[in-house]
């Protein structure tokens, strides 16, 4: 033990020093705090003990051991998934998302206007939603389930909602072809599923 650092650093190069009764208290003091198991190796009635004065100067500073025990309290944090509610999810605003896809829809950029999407504001009178609840009827998958709680979560007609969407993402969703699709995936399901499906509705 007197050839090695107490802190087993591994430097086996630099002068060793004895620290006393005091430094060893202090040491003693920052073990239990930090839980890292070096107060086994003090022993009760131990005089000295030999370090390298750089290891003991960057063991026992406050500071430091605040900044250890924070990196253990955000690992120990990150290690704990979150499970993620329904709630816990973005609110949906229809003046700021899409009707259909529910991302935001952004202002023109015009620099980049390649890159921008074309939004199209609700101007148009209820049958437009009816129209919208009948394709939802008719897809009858999950998409078009969301799009069903978003047409009927507005309050009034969704025009006085400031209820807008991409017009790719009307295109893509009224497309005969793809509410075919949804269509048919659903008629695919096993019978429980579907039972599943009514008693939820």
């Amino acid at each position: 033990m007197d050839d090695q650092c107490f802190f087993d650093c591994g430097n086996n190069s630099s002068r060793l020093i004895n620290c006393g009764s005091v430094r060893i208290e202090t040491v003693r003091k920052c073990t239990v705090r930090l839980g890292d198991g070096l107060a086994n190796k003090l022993e009760p009635g131990v005089e000295t003990i030999r370090c390298h004065k750089n290891c003991v100067s960057t063991y026992t500073p406050e500071h430091h051991i605040q900044r250890y025990l924070f990196r253990q309290q955000a690992t120990s944090t990150e290690e704990v998934p979150l499970k993620k509610s329904r709630r816990s999810g973005d609110t949906f605003i229809f003046r700021e998302h899409c009707l259909f896809c529910g991302e935001r829809c952004l202002p023109a950029d015009p620099r980049n206007h390649s890159r921008w999407r074309t939004v199209i504001q609700c101007r148009t009178v209820d049958s437009f939603k009816q129209n919208i609840l009948h394709k939802c009827n008719l897809g009858n998958d999950q998409l078009a389930d969301n799009v069903r709680v978003r047409v009927n979560g507005a309050l009034s007609d969704l025009h006085a909602a400031d209820a807008q969407y991409h017009e790719d993402c009307y295109k893509t969703f009224t497309n005969h072809r793809n509410v075919r699709a949804a269509a048919g995936h659903e008629a695919t399901q096993t019978p429980e599923d579907t039972s599943l499906n009514d008693l939820m509705i």
